[in-house]
């Protein structure tokens, strides 16, 4: 979950938080996303590159926490079903040979 806050701190300032590239009027604010990142920061503070950080941390946390839980039960039930699957073939083939041996 910590890798997840620090995407989230990473990528917010380009989550389009200055209120969109496209000013309502059909001609675009910023040149590119260099010139929108330092075109907020000036205009408006750094700090609002990070608006709805808090956010989007606590909206992709909750999911992250049950994705985590989720994959780590999915994969102890297929190791305990593939080892049974595993053994259970193995078994069935050292039968056959051992029938096919006269054994």
């Amino acid at each position: 979950m910590l890798v997840c806050v620090c995407v989230c701190v990473c990528v917010c300032p380009f989550g389009g938080g200055g209120g969109g590239g496209d000013g309502g009027g059909g001609h675009a604010r910023y040149t590119g996303v260099g010139n929108a990142l330092v075109t907020i920061a000036r205009t408006e503070g750094p700090r609002s590159l990070y608006r709805g950080l808090t956010a989007t941390v606590g909206g992709v946390a909750p999911y992250t926490g049950l994705k985590f839980a989720a994959y780590a039960q999915v994969k102890t039930m297929m190791s305990a079903f593939m080892g049974k699957l595993l053994f259970g073939t193995a078994w069935v083939v050292l039968e056959w040979v051992g029938e096919r041996s006269g054994g």
